[in-house]
């Protein structure tokens, strides 16, 4: 367990991250690199502009929300770690109930789980379709099985998958230059005979 000065310890430093991530978000709002939305409804018309412009402008948007909502995140793991640290639960494994090492903690003060732990927790586990859209319902298993894994299917297959995108890497000659092959122009008739013999 830790004892006074180490809780003081780890205290302060939670409060001067919590500080840091506070002047750093205000800093972003007086940038506008975040809640920057408000320039890009300004104009009446994205008739003129380029759709790279827009492209542009929508991913400043969307990276701006993306930053704002890291440091938010990072802020209520934080005040999560102050609450346990005034409830006596700081340095404890959320999932084990162990001591989280001190290296831990120093590197990483909000820590909420033990190395062990958060080691199971990233590991990868098999993907469920359970966060997905309908529409992955019917394409399963083509990705998941492959396409020799729907048994009893007679429908498409992988090789006819390839012939199908393999089609248009053929050139096919068409009929119609070999009809227009043989074609004479009307003026292509017209005799030059008289105008040889005035010469």
């Amino acid at each position: 367990m830790l004892n006074e000065d180490e809780k003081k310890y780890f205290k302060n430093k939670l409060l001067t991250e919590r500080e840091r991530i506070n002047k750093l978000l205000m800093e972003m709002k007086d940038n506008e690199t975040i809640d920057s939305n408000l320039n890009a409804t300004a104009e009446l018309s994205f008739y003129d502009n380029h759709p790279s412009d827009s492209a542009t402008e929508l991913s400043e948007i969307e990276k701006g929300k993306a930053l704002k909502a890291n440091e938010t995140n990072m802020l209520g793991k934080i005040n999560e770690a102050l609450d346990a640290l005034e409830n006596g639960d700081y340095g404890l494994c959320g999932n084990c109930q162990k001591e989280i090492t001190k290296e831990r903690l120093d590197f990483l003060p909000y820590a909420k789980y033990c190395a062990k732990c958060q080691g199971i927790m990233h590991t990868l586990r098999e993907r469920t379709f359970e966060d997905r859209p309908n529409e992955e319902y019917v394409l399963k298993d083509v990705y998941y099985k492959g396409f020799g894994g729907i048994k009893g299917s007679v429908g498409l297959d992988a090789l006819d998958t390839y012939e199908l995108v393999d089609s248009h890497n053929q050139f096919v000659d068409s009929d119609a230059d070999k009809i227009n092959a043989h074609y004479v122009d009307p003026l292509d008739r017209v005799s030059n005979i008289s105008y040889e013999e005035t010469l």
